[in-house]
């Protein structure tokens, strides 16, 4: 082995590791819910042929796996305080071991406290119990790892793009607030300089050369005019240009149809619930080989069975409507449970108790497969809105990007035109053009229009080019 294959197996036994181990491998929602199912699968497994009245079984069961639940959320308090991911890999799965043995133990000494007769299982059915158990825990677990990662991973999109946006709201705004004020203060000076024409015009005889003069000065603030009104109506929308998350990332539709899209952990998950489950139930009345040959062939029918239908089938039903699937998929599930509710009940023996019992037992599965396809679909869905997030944050950072050069362009130009060249400011065009009205000196008209043109041009030129 290559030292690059080494280091990918390694970081991928760090990664498993961390999942594993993390910060979500004690957390009660996790326990509690893997602790049900391991209740009600002992719960249906002790009790099946039981002559006590199954409230005392349960009870036992129950208080025993409370018990453990107990002292696994105080003992996970403490090992996840250890640093080394090793180490801390190793206490997880050692305290689920541990704490499945605790109760077994105390169900024993519940069942003989109370009377109960329990049929003894074999030490083999025992230990594959215990590693069921444990697997469970660890399952529960790496899911609900997977599920808070994805879901905060959302929520840090989700904060990131509101950020972006209310930091791209202010910069509009910034540019809106600019182009209002260069508009009002060009549209003033226009106004003064159009006042101060016709006072020259109705004060002064003006000369062909200066009529001409007059009618191209005329001519440029009606452009300057008509540039600053466009400017000033093309303002930047918060909204234009972005792409827009919709609701439906919420909706239960949305959901449920990614849960019946493909999931590549369901196969397995079926094949090690056949396995173990049937197993666990199994030991109670055929040897050990029988127990992995119905075991191992239930498992690898159900793995069959059930990537056929994520690989060939489902991708084939998306153009059907939801309701469809969804009928499909548990009809597959119902059939083959049924197939191990047959199975269960011919091996237990031909009778009521023994198919009632069995019907049980198929129940629980029903309802873990379940689980997991709405697990797969809840992280399917997550990551779907997280991708969609981060094209958002992409998209509004280009648009920020894009508004920041915007920005810099007209603050240059709004400064160019007021705090730049004093003498080639519209300020100075309508004050030297206001001065003839009030000197009269009207020989210098001809001089005064033509900086008064130059002037004008120059702001008719900077105005477009902030349009462009």
């Amino acid at each position: 082995m290559t030292n690059r294959a080494r280091v990918i197996d390694f970081s991928r036994f760090s990664e498993l590791a961390s999942q594993i181990s993390g910060p979500r491998a004690f957390s009660v929602t996790s326990l509690l819910l893997a602790t049900t199912f391991v209740t009600l699968n002992r719960i249906s497994v002790i009790a099946f042929e039981d002559s006590d009245p199954v409230i005392y079984v349960a009870s036992a069961v129950i208080l025993s796996q409370m018990i453990a639940f107990v002292v696994l959320v105080f003992a996970g308090k403490g090992i996840l305080q250890v640093a080394n991911l090793a180490v801390r890999t190793t206490l997880v799965i050692t305290a689920y071991f541990i704490a499945t043995i605790l109760a077994n133990e105390i169900i024993k000494w519940l069942f003989q406290s109370w009377n109960i007769d329990q049929v003894s299982p074999p030490t083999w059915q025992i230990l594959l119990n215990i590693i069921f158990t444990t697997f469970i825990f660890l399952g529960f677990s790496w899911v609900g790892h997977f599920i808070s990662a994805n879901l905060y991973q959302v929520t840090t999109a989700r904060e990131i793009v509101d950020e972006l946006f209310r930091e791209r709201q202010r910069l509009i705004q910034t540019i809106n607030d600019g182009r209002n004020f260069a508009g009002r203060e060009i549209s003033l000076e226009v106004e003064a300089s159009r006042a101060a024409i016709e006072l020259c015009e109705s004060k002064y005889e003006i000369a062909a050369s200066d009529l001409l003069n007059f009618e191209s000065l005329k001519l440029s603030l009606s452009k300057i005019e008509e540039s600053v009104r466009y400017k000033t109506k093309a303002l930047p929308n918060r909204a234009s240009g972005l792409r827009q998350i919709s609701g439906k990332y919420n909706s239960l539709s949305f959901m449920i149809d990614n849960v019946k899209r493909e999931n590549s952990y369901l196969p397995i998950a079926m094949a090690v619930i056949s396995l173990f489950g049937l197993g666990t139930w199994l030991g109670y009345f055929v040897d050990t080989r029988s127990v992995f040959f119905w075991g191992s062939a239930l498992s690898l029918i159900g793995y069959a069975i059930f990537w056929i239908y994520i690989k060939l089938v489902a991708p084939k039903l998306l153009r059907l409507s939801l309701v469809f699937r969804v009928i499909c998929f548990e009809l597959l599930l119902i059939t083959y449970l049924f197939f191990w509710l047959l199975l269960l009940g011919f091996i237990a023996g031909d009778s009521s108790s023994s198919y009632s019992t069995a019907l049980v037992n198929a129940i629980i599965p029903f309802l873990l497969f379940n689980g997991a396809s709405v697990t797969g679909g809840i992280l399917h869905s997550t990551q779907i809105h997280r991708a969609e997030l981060q094209m958002q944050a992409l998209e509004l950072r280009i648009s920020l990007k894009e508004l920041e050069a915007l920005r810099a362009l007209e603050e240059n130009i709004w400064k160019s035109l007021f705090a730049g060249d004093i003498g080639h400011s519209p300020t100075t065009a309508s004050v030297m053009l206001q001065d003839l009205t009030v000197t009269g000196n009207g020989q210098k008209l001809s001089e005064v229009l033509s900086s008064v043109i130059a002037i004008w041009k120059s702001v008719e030129t900077k105005l477009r080019a902030a349009i462009d």
